[in-house]
């Protein structure tokens, strides 16, 4: 497998343009913290002629597109065929530029006509993340593009949603959320905050503001009990996956360690990726711990479910979608605001 890596003061970035330029490990050199997800399994290539199940892949961040359930489309009289997860992170991408703080790939669709541009910069604390995405056919075709980056677990960590989250709506049967589809009203019940000791502490809403992350819960009549905002116990053995119940204004989003001290944020165009989702295993998925913040497009995971919704994007001959992300990694700061 081959591997590139960005660097400097601050972060360590490992990634394989074989894979579609999966960043393999996201590293914080100050704290010694590993944020990308990581796997007991060992990284490979998929085999020749290997059909690659997503499932045996399923660490470090990688993107889905144009979907993630796997799926055959009927569209305008024909059948489009749409793989596991997209294409794009089993795609063996180009090279087109590399130094120590950047890197530049590039492919195209296999199913589908399309070009793929992918750069990634270090900025200090931060990696930002730009896409170019181009039809070069002479047809349009449905599709939608997600992020998809898988992040450590951890029992006590604290998720951040954008401040304007009121509800929850249930994308997988499980055994603690119930029946897909279901939507949960979530109110705040209190705070998490960062009290400079490498702790969450849970407070009244009004104490404080400082640092702090409002914890969301059910708040109707469903006898549903759940805390959106945090994850699955290590020893349940089970698996989430919920959005943020219509479109988001606000592109930030993040995650909170407090027994390391340490916080991800998570920023972009929320006009362009006005969805977002979330995803936990908890030892259900292969006996993987991992979960991801999923800014998108369409909504939700399928074709012909965001179809069904009035929520799928086309990508229009010519048409060109830019894009971007940027994830920061630091240690906490109880008084730094701009973060949480």
């Amino acid at each position: 497998m081959e591997q590139l890596r960005l660097e400097n003061e601050t972060l360590c970035i490992g990634l394989c343009p074989e894979l579609g330029g999966k960043i393999l490990s996201f590293y914080e050199k100050e704290h010694g913290f590993e944020l990308a997800a990581q796997s007991g399994r060992v990284m490979r290539m998929p085999k020749e002629g290997e059909i690659p199940d997503f499932g045996d892949f399923a660490y470090g961040m990688d993107d889905a597109f144009p979907n993630i359930n796997g799926e055959v489309f009927e569209w305008k009289g024909k059948n489009l065929h749409y793989p596991d997860h997209g294409e794009i992170w089993k795609k063996k991408l180009e090279v087109l530029s590399a130094d120590r703080n950047s890197v530049q790939l590039y492919g195209i669709g296999a199913e589908f006509s399309y070009d793929y541009f992918k750069t990634m910069e270090l900025e200090g604390d931060t990696l930002k993340i730009s896409y170019r995405i181009t039809n070069t056919g002479k047809e349009e075709f449905p599709c939608f593009w997600t992020w998809h980056g898988l992040i450590r677990y951890e029992e006590d960590a604290v998720l951040r949603f954008p401040k304007e989250t009121t509800a929850f709506r249930n994308v997988l049967d499980s055994e603690r959320l119930g029946s897909c589809n279901t939507v949960y009203k979530a109110e705040p019940f209190g705070q998490a905050f960062m009290d400079g000791q490498n702790d969450c502490v849970l407070s009244d809403p009004a104490a404080g503001e400082r640092g702090s992350v409002i914890r969301l819960r059910t708040a109707d009549d469903s006898g549903i009990s759940y805390e959106f905002t945090a994850l699955p116990a290590r020893d349940s053995i089970s698996w989430e996956k919920y959005y943020v119940e219509g479109r988001v204004t606000q592109g930030s989003c993040g995650m909170f360690y407090p027994a390391q001290g340490m916080c991800m944020l998570l920023e972009y165009d929320a006009d362009r990726l006005p969805y977002l989702g979330f995803w936990v295993t908890a030892g259900r998925l292969n006996g993987d711990y991992n979960c991801a913040l999923e800014p998108t497009n369409g909504f939700y995971d399928g074709v012909g479910i965001a179809g069904r919704n009035g929520c799928l994007p086309v990508l229009k001959p010519c048409e060109e979608w830019k894009l971007t992300l940027r994830i920061s990694l630091k240690g906490y700061d109880r008084n730094a605001k701009k973060e949480w």
